[in-house]
């Protein structure tokens, strides 16, 4: 009986898996990004313009294979400026506030960072925030939030 018991729960438990961890999600996100390369950030003669561009790899059905496309992607679609801080949020309009505005790709572990000097609550700090966080590539095009 103690048998049984045992196979019955070894069969059930071997249909269970567990999800991914936040940072397993959050790494496979990031690696979307190493796909990329050739990151810059277009802020223009508008106060209000942060477009990144990067070259990116997406899969040419026709061609049969993977191919580089030039992408890119509103930031202010995926920023906020939170007193003085950049986060990821959808519409967030961070460029309102902020200027000098770059980003870096540091090579050893693929992290984009984007950095800007925006107004907090009582002065203009520097604050930065890793694009990996909340923007991904889809098939070749920049995407953050469900938009491109």
């Amino acid at each position: 009986m103690k048998l049984l018991t045992i196979i019955t729960l070894q069969a059930a438990l071997s249909g269970v898996s567990a999800a991914p961890a936040p940072n397993d999600c959050l790494v496979k996100q990031r690696s979307k990004l190493k796909s990329c390369n050739g990151f810059s950030v277009d802020t223009g003669t508008s106060n209000n313009l942060a477009f990144l561009h990067a070259e990116c790899l997406g899969y040419d059905d026709k061609g049969g294979k993977w191919t580089k496309v030039e992408t890119g992607i509103d930031l202010n679609k995926c920023l906020a400026n939170v007193d003085g801080h950049l986060n990821g949020r959808k519409n967030g309009n961070f460029k309102v506030h902020c200027d000098n505005v770059y980003v870096a790709l540091d090579s050893a572990s693929g992290v984009v960072n984007l950095t800007a000097n925006c107004v907090g609550p009582l002065l203009k700090r520097q604050t930065s925030i890793d694009l990996g966080q909340f923007v991904t590539v889809d098939n070749g095009g920049l995407v953050c939030f469900g938009q491109n």
